[in-house]
């Protein structure tokens, strides 16, 4: 958790729209870039894979 918070405060930048924030927030919980086709990819990847862990 503590992790999580650390990544996302590096990603942050006082400039940052809620959407941006929300998506820099999707990132640091599926371990992707903070872009959304990386964090779809990631998403889809799990659920092939059937770990489903990130998508839970």
């Amino acid at each position: 958790e503590d992790k999580n918070r650390e990544s996302l405060n590096s990603l942050l930048k006082p400039d940052d729209t809620l959407s941006k924030i929300r998506l820099k927030m999707l990132a640091v919980c599926t371990s992707a870039e903070s872009r959304i086709d990386d964090i779809l990819e990631n998403l889809l990847v799990e659920l092939a894979n059937d770990e489903g862990e990130k998508i839970n």
